[in-house]
């Protein structure tokens, strides 16, 4: 009867958490750059049968990764001019006002004047940095050219762009931005990128696929809910018995 209980729990959990992940990637559909997650799921350790006949029992289910999927979303001409997408792999590098280094895919930048400075900002003012990881600025004749939608950025702003050895581990720190960590390795400049000025990478969240996962993770905490309550009236039945 307890072991009823605890795979009821297990998946149910396992079930809450693949609810929140693809809760969070319906919610982002929309978001500039954002990469989707997918929870992968395994069995627990299976408890040994008394007899060699009978099948080992099941102690239920945990998250076993929560997976970023990294493929590029599609691309989309808004004709801005600081408005960029990077194609296929790597990241812009911002900065914020305590020095914090984050990576992002998100190339919806705009200026921002500091004194007699124009810098190229986030949306919520970290600065974007280049190659050297130093501000982008831009001068007052670089900021009346016009430049064509599809011309690299690298031509006329020079906006670093990042790769990692393993992209998968970096560390979500929320509002599309990442951190580097010893699994994700230390960022190195990607020479190679493709980025296009006057476009942005949408979300490439499947919101056909993510309908289809929110109904089987709705189904699958049913069941594990309904196993719970089952096995709470066997016990209780059990009890009134003795």
């Amino acid at each position: 009867m307890i072991n009823a209980f605890y795979s009821g729990l297990s998946g149910a959990k396992s079930a809450q958490t693949g609810l929140d992940v693809n809760a969070n990637n319906i919610a982002n559909v929309n978001t500039v750059g954002f990469k989707a997650q997918q929870v992968g799921f395994s069995d627990l350790i299976y408890s040994k049968t008394p007899t060699q006949n009978q099948l080992p029992i099941g102690n239920g289910v945990k998250v076993s990764a929560v997976d970023s999927l990294l493929d590029t979303g599609s691309i989309q001409q808004t004709g801005a001019e600081y408005d960029f997408a990077v194609l296929g792999k790597g990241y812009f590098c911002v900065r914020d006002s305590n020095n914090n280094i984050y990576y992002t895919r998100a190339g919806n930048f705009q200026l921002q004047q500091i004194d007699a400075t124009t810098y190229l900002v986030t949306t919520d003012g970290k600065q974007v940095l280049n190659s050297q990881l130093s501000p982008v600025t831009l001068s007052s004749s670089s900021d009346s050219e016009a430049t064509d939608d599809t011309e690299s950025a690298s031509s006329g702003i020079d906006i670093g762009v990042f790769a990692f050895k393993n992209p998968y581990a970096l560390t979500r720190e929320g509002d599309g931005l990442y951190t580097a960590n010893a699994q994700s390795g230390a960022a190195e400049i990607y020479n190679e990128a493709t980025v296009v000025q006057g476009a942005l990478e949408n979300s490439n969240v499947d919101l056909s696929n993510e309908l289809t996962d929110i109904m089987q993770a709705q189904r699958g905490f049913q069941l594990s809910t309904k196993l719970i309550q089952t096995a709470d009236e066997l016990e209780n039945v059990a009890n009134s018995l003795r």
